[in-house]
């Protein structure tokens, strides 16, 4: 459930459903975190990130 919604994570964030299932696997998983904002808010100039 939480990968539907990061995937419509646009249309939920603002509806009444939220995105409860999202919100507890990310306060669950500080890494899972780190990777979305990543995926969000990915590079600038194209390099590659260090591995982790």
């Amino acid at each position: 459930m939480a990968q539907l919604e990061f995937a419509f994570i646009e249309g939920l964030e603002y509806s009444r459903h939220r995105i409860p299932n999202l919100e507890r696997k990310v306060a669950a998983s500080p890494l899972l975190f780190v990777q979305a904002l990543a995926h969000l808010f990915g590079r600038e100039d194209g390099g590659q990130d260090p591995p982790e």
